[in-house]
Order: structure tokens, then C-alpha cells, then sequence
């Protein structure tokens, strides 16, 4: 049943991505050829010294629609709201080009503004959509393929613009355009709602976008990027536009060429997001990639505003152009992928609209007070100032990124639990059993279940009759406890425990364990590890001998006449010393065939206590040690029910966990060794769970967190390893039902 539904999903994604594809080049089609119109047809009627002040004052219009869209998009969502923004934007269009017949000065003030104030509304609406529509992983998967759509829309958009000016005029250009943003409203309405929420689902009563942001330093981090690359944007946009204005005086001129200049742009865009978007993201990462422009700008406008000289000016203004919209936009709009809906709809418009006009106005204002105290402002002193914005920007990655990794590891929180019962006397496990139900099974038939799997939880197989250990002294010989009772008076101490721990008389082997162990009863005690009754007191009293013992049991995790169960108790027994021999036997461990003591041993590396220093020191070794864990193939796992449980303080869901295959499982537990340990066991429970969402989400973690070797093994490992198949009770088809929780 599995199969069918992931191809149903498979399906659905790629409808979705075309869909989402097609917008996207229409959205950036008339974007792209309406940002052509209002620089032609402002500079035919104003002189490039009233720039500032037109962008000045688009800004602040611009910041009361983001408000007003933001409320909108917060209550609609992404997927209800743009078509109505897209449509509203198309009757602008027509508005204006009836106006542009009698009155074409006050067309290009309204023009500009109208461009300004809902043109990057328009885009911010349609990535929410998209981050919306996908899971962080799936949605870096299509990124590079949707953003090859709005680069091949933002190619044509310049050229269709020329063509449409040389046939039709001013007036048939605005028509073009608005029909070009109704037909992409119809587009945008089949590419689906998010499969990470119902489509019903609706944010009632939504917390103000300013006291998200006040409590939300990563919206705020990524408000400063946008301002930052808006300003440095500003000051190009003007050092540009004032040397082009100055060399093309006619009007017909200016927009063929800035028809042209959107059309290369354009061009070199999808050139650019087709042969390096997907690569970079998928080979260098979020963080490296959305670096990359700011790294660029900072360099090659230090060099342009030092040489002046105009064509490297062009050459700056078409390149930041060309990044800015392509791998730099597909690897800005990721970072929304994490943020819940609830924080993403009320503040993804204001972090990235609102935040582009403030960059805009300081950057009209910087301008126009530099206009004032110089009138014959050189072009190089905005071009410096743009560099010095893009180097507090680049400072700005290393921050981000690291916020974007914590909003991945609060979303596998907030995201994999959701509790549906409020009885308190139940503990993590019943709670999580009873929420994955949802509800279609009877309550009380589920609890009894879930109280007979914590009793068998402890449940570890009897020691084979092989291994019981006697002493023999021929036919007729004493019995152990005989033996003690003859020799009590003479026998050493060590001794007589030895007999009382090989006899079968539990109470007193009980009373031998409550006192202080002989390192030299360390044989004795093993084959203990296999008893129900005497296991959990024979596992304390090793630990109480301390680390004096750790050689002996790592010899014990290598001898396999012992049972797994028991080496498997021998290595959360080492796992407590804090000794660096302890610790190397259980890395030792990780080599040994029987994957329950693997898995043991990387529990107990990962429950051991060690310094922060050399945890850091010893990252590079967990991480060859996960890719070998891999390498070495599954191993045998049938003895799962004598594994004993994971530590009452390990946090981990065992239960869950037997749903993946043994050598992730050992991987996933070594690596909470090295990373955050709740964030690697959320990880692994929404890897198991099946959710497609969950399961993006904890994959896109866990590729942002790894190192290599690890980093490739394990995600090519998930990426094309099948669930174990086992036989799964009931409780277990409960969990699969939760991959149909939206």
C-alpha cells in the first residue's frame, strides 16, 4: 500500500512543479517587462536627478501594501492570496493604460509606483507558495527547476517588452502586461496547497507580524540580508540609470534599451540558474550559495567605484542583476522553509518586501542627501557605499545559516510531536502512541497495548542452557551451594561469591550483587546479563566496579560466546565509565558483526560523558566511523527482541527506530555523539514515521549538520535504501498513520 501512495505523491509533486514552473516564468514575464516600461517611460518624462525621490517614495507606499498583504497572506495563505493579487495587478495594468493616452506623465508616476509597491509582493507571494507546497528537502530538490522557469520568464520579459512597444505603444505594452499577470493567476491556482497542512487550515486569530519579529532574531537576520542587498541594489540602480540617462537622450531609445539590458540580464540569468543553481545548492549548501552575491558585489564594486569606468559599471550592474535573480533568490527563499506557517505567513512578506523598501528608502535617502551637499555627485560615491553594504551582508551568512540549521531542528520538534491526550500519569512513549492513532482505534484496546510493549520492553532471552556455568568434581559431586555451606568457615570471600553467583538460587545472588563486586567476579557476572530477574542488578553492580574493568569487558564485546543481549548490556556498562579505554572499546565495538552490539556501542559513545573539548576534537572520527557503520552492510538483527532498551534518560524511541534499517539506525544513534542529540532522535523518528513532509525536514537537517564522510554515505544511503520488511504489529501500523497527518 506504501508503494502506490509514495507514487501518488510522486505524481502529484511533478504536476505541482510544472505547474509552479510555468507561473513562475509568467510572474517574472511581466515583472520583468514592467520594470522595462516604468524605467522608460519615467526617464522620458523625468530627469534621472528625480529618481531618489520617486523611489523614496514607492518605499514608503510600498510598506503600507506590505502590511496590508501580510495581514492578507497571513489569514488566506500563499495559495488564496496571490491569484487575487496577480488579477488586482492586472487591472492596474489596464487601468493605466487608458491613462497613458491622455495623461503619460502622471502614467509613469502611478507606473513606478504601482511596480514598486506590488511587483515584489507578487514574487514574495509566489516562493511562499512554493516553500509552502514543499518540504525543506523536497523544496531544494525542485528549487533550481522552478527558478530555471522565473529566469527563462525574466529572459523574455525584456524582449517581449521591445516587441510589444515597437507594435502596440506605450498603451499596448501596459495591456500586454496585464493580460500576461491574469493568465499566471490561473496558472497559479493549480499548483496545489500545502501538503503539510489541510487546505482548510486557516490561522484565526495570527499573532502580530512585529512581535513575531521581536521574537524571532532569525526573521531578523534575514530582514537585515534583504535590506542590506536593497540598498547596495539602490545605489547600483542609480549610479546606472544616471550614466545611462545621460549617454540616451530619445525616447523610443531608452526602451529598446532597457529592453535589451532586461533581455541579456534575463538571458544570462537562466544560463546561470540552469548550469550552477541546483549544482551549487546540492554541492556547496544553502549558506555557501547565498554568500556568493554579496561576496561578489563587496569585491567588484570596490574595484568599479576605484577605475570609474562605465563599462565596468555595466558589467557590475548586469552581473548583480544576473546573481540577484537567480542562485541567490532560489537560496534566500529556502531559508523560509523551516518557519511554521503560523510564523512564516504574517512576516514573510514585511522580512522580505518590507524590508527590500526600507533598504530602497535609506538608499533614495543617502542618495538625495548626497545630491544636496554635492549636486554633481559622482557615481563612484554610491557604487563604495554599495560595496561596504554587501560586505555587512556577507558578515550576516555565518549567522543565518546557523539560525536556519536551529529553525530545522524546531521544526522536527514542533513538527514530529503532537499530543492529542492530557493524561499526565502517561509517560513520553504513551503519549506519543496515543497521539499517532488519531483516534481510529479504541482507546482502551490501544492502551492496553501500549502497557504489554513497555513490559516487554524489559523482556531479554533466557541464557542458552550452553552457557550455564557449574562446577564439577565427578559423579556425585556437590552441589555449589553444598560446597559454600562445607567451606564457609575456610573459603576466601571472592570465592564464595563466585559459588553463590554460579548457583541458581536467585535471592542470594541478589544479595551478592547489592554489595560491593570483586573486579575478579567480572566472569561471573556476565552470563547474569541474560537473566529477566537478575540482568538490570548484575548491570549495576558492573558499573559500580568502575573503570577498572574496562578491559575486561571490552574483551567481553568481542567474545561471541556471550549473547548479543549481554555484550549488548556490556556496552551501556562502558558507556558509563568515564575512561578514555572504555571509550576506545566501545569505537572498537562499532567494527563487531552482530549489529545489536553495534548499536549498543553507538548508544552508549553518544550516552557517554565527556568533555565539550574533546567531543570537538573527536567530531571528525564520529563522522568516518558513521560512514564506515554504513559500508560495513546490515549484519544480523533477528535477535531484536532480546536488545535491551535504551537508557531511561537516552531520550530514544526504540520502537520506532526497528521501523529503518540496522545500519542507519546504528549511524543515526553514533551521530548524536557529535550533533544535537534530541535533534538526531527527532531525526530518526520522522525518518521512521513515513511522512513525506517530516521526512524532508529531517533529511534537509541532516545534510545541513553533517560533515563528510558521513554527509555523503548517509544520505545516499537513505536515499535509496528501502524500510526494513519485517512483520509489524499492530501498534507499529499505528505509527504509519501518521504519515496521513497534515
Amino acid at each position: 500500500m506504501a508503494r502506490p501512495a509514495q507514487n501518488h505523491d510522486q505524481d502529484d509533486d511533478a504536476r505541482a512543479v510544472l505547474y509552479a514552473t510555468c507561473a513562475a516564468a509568467l510572474i517574472l514575464l511581466q515583472q520583468v517587462g514592467s520594470k522595462a516600461a516604468r524605467d522608460a517611460l519615467f526617464l522620458t518624462s523625468f530627469a534621472a536627478r528625480e529618481l531618489p525621490k520617486i523611489m523614496a517614495g514607492s518605499a514608503l507606499v510600498s510598506l503600507v501594501v506590505v502590511l496590508l498583504s501580510a495581514r492578507a497572506v497571513a489569514r488566506l495563505g500563499p495559495a488564496r492570496f496571490l491569484p487575487i493579487a496577480l488579477l488586482t495587478n492586472a487591472a492596474l495594468f489596464a487601468g493605466e493604460a487608458v491613462l497613458s493616452r491622455t495623461a503619460p506623465a502622471p502614467t509613469s508616476l502611478l507606473l513606478y509606483v504601482h511596480v514598486a509597491a506590488l511587483g515584489s509582493v507578487l514574487v514574495s507571494g509566489f516562493w511562499s507558495l512554493v516553500t509552502e507546497r514543499f518540504d525543506p528537502h523536497r523544496a531544494r530538490r525542485y528549487m533550481g527547476r522552478i527558478g530555471i522557469g522565473a529566469t527563462l520568464g525574466g529572459a523574455c520579459g525584456g524582449l517581449a517588452a521591445d516587441g510589444a512597444m515597437r507594435l502596440f505603444s506605450a498603451q499596448g505594452l501596459l495591456a500586454w502586461l496585464g493580460i500576461s499577470s491574469a493568465v499566471a493567476a490561473m496558472v497559479v491556482r493549480r499548483i496545489g496547497r500545502s501538503r503539510r497542512a489541510p487546505p482548510s487550515t486557516r490561522l484565526q486569530s495570527p499573532e502580530s507580524p512585529l512581535t513575531i519579529l521581536r521574537t524571532t532574531p532569525y526573521l531578523r537576520l534575514l530582514g537585515a540580508l534583504a535590506a542590506l542587498g536593497a540598498l547596495w541594489a539602490a545605489m547600483l540602480d542609480y549610479s546606472f540609470k544616471a550614466e545611462v540617462s545621460f549617454a540616451v537622450r530619445d525616447p523610443e531609445d531608452l526602451m529598446r534599451f532597457f529592453g535589451w539590458f532586461y533581455t541579456a540580464t534575463g538571458v544570462l540569468t537562466f544560463l546561470v540558474q540552469a548550469a550552477l543553481g541546483e549544482h551549487m545548492l546540492r554541492r556547496h549548501g544553502i549558506g555557501v550559495t547565498v554568500g556568493f552575491l554579496p561576496t561578489f558585489v563587496a569585491a567588484f564594486a570596490l574595484l568599479a567605484g576605484l577605475v570609474d569606468v562605465f563599462a565596468v559599471l555595466v558589467l557590475l550592474r548586469t552581473v548583480e542583476s544576473v546573481l540577484s535573480n537567480s542562485i541567490h533568490r532560489a537560496s534566500y527563499e529556502l531559508f523560509f522553509t523551516p518557519l511554521p506557517q503560523a510564523t512564516k505567513r504574517p512576516t514573510k512578506t514585511i522580512v522580505d518586501v518590507a524590508a527590500t523598501r526600507i533598504g530602497d528608502a535609506i538608499g533614495s535617502a543617502l542618495i538625495l542627501v548626497g545630491l544636496a551637499l554635492i549636486p554633481t555627485l559622482p557615481v563612484r560615491v554610491p557604487i563604495l557605499v554599495a560595496s561596504g553594504a554587501a560586505f555587512a551582508a556577507f558578515a550576516l551568512v555565518p549567522r543565518l545559516h546557523k539560525g536556519y540549521v536551529d529553525a530545522l531542528t524546531k521544526a522536527l520538534k514542533t513538527g514530529t510531536i503532537r499530543l492529542d491526550d492530557h493524561d499526565t500519569s502517561l509517560d513520553a512513549l504513551t503519549h506519543r502512541t496515543l497521539a499517532e492513532s488519531t483516534h481510529l482505534v479504541d482507546r482502551e484496546k490501544l492502551l492496553e497495548e501500549i502497557e504489554a510493549f513497555r513490559r516487554d520492553q524489559v523482556a531479554v532471552e533466557p541464557a542458552p542452557k550452553s552457557r550455564s556455568l557449574r562446577i564439577t568434581g565427578g559423579p556425585g559431586s556437590a552441589t555449589p551451594a553444598s560446597l559454600e555451606a562445607r567451606f564457609a568457615a575456610t573459603l576466601d570471600p571472592v570465592v564464595s561469591a563466585a559459588l553463590i553467583l554460579v548457583s541458581r538460587d536467585t535471592e542470594r545472588i541478589r544479595r551478592v550483587l547489592e554489595r560491593p563486586v570483586d573486579p575478579q567476579l567480572t566472569s561471573f557476572l556476565l552470563p547474569l546479563l541474560v537473566d529477566k530477574k537478575l540482568a538490570a542488578d548484575a548491570e549495576r553492580a558492573l558499573a559500580a566496579v568502575g573503570p577498572r574493568i574496562a578491559g575486561q569487558l571490552t574483551d567481553a564485546l568481542h567474545d561471541d560466546r556471550l549473547s548479543r543481549t549481554a555484550r549488548a548490556r556490556v556496552a551501556r556498562v562502558l558507556g558509563g565509565f568515564d575512561s578514555v579505554r572504555a571509550r576506545e572499546g566501545l569505537f572498537e565495538g562499532l567494527s563487531i558483526e552482530s549489529t545489536p552490539v553495534r548499536l549498543a556501542c553507538a548508544r552508549a559513545i553518544a550516552d557517554q560523558k565527556i568533555s565539550p573539548e574533546v567531543a570537538e576534537a573527536e567530531r571528525p572520527r564520529i563522522f568516518r566511523e558513521v560512514a564506515a557503520a554504513l559500508d560495513r552492510g546490515v549484519g544480523a538483527l533477528d535477535g531484536h527482541a532480546s536488545m535491551p532498551p535504551p537508557s531511561d534518560d537516552s531520550g530514544d524511541n526504540d520502537e520506532l527506530g526497528t521501523r529503518l534499517e540496522p545500519r542507519i539506525r546504528v549511524a543515526l544513534a553514533l551521530l548524536s555523539a557529535a550533533l544535537d542529540r534530541e535533534a538526531v532522535l527527532l531525526a530518526t523518528r520522522a525518518l521512521a514515521v513515513g511522512d513525506p513532509a517530516l521526512r524532508g525536514t529531517a533529511l534537509e537537517y541532516l545534510e545541513n549538520v553533517l560533515e563528510e564522510p558521513a554527509k555523503t554515505a548517509l544520505l545516499k544511503t537513505l536515499a535509496g535504501t528501502p524500510r526494513a520488511s519485517k512483520r509489524r504489529t499492530q501498534r507499529e501500523l499505528l505509527d504509519e498513520l501518521h504519515r496521513t497527518k497534515r
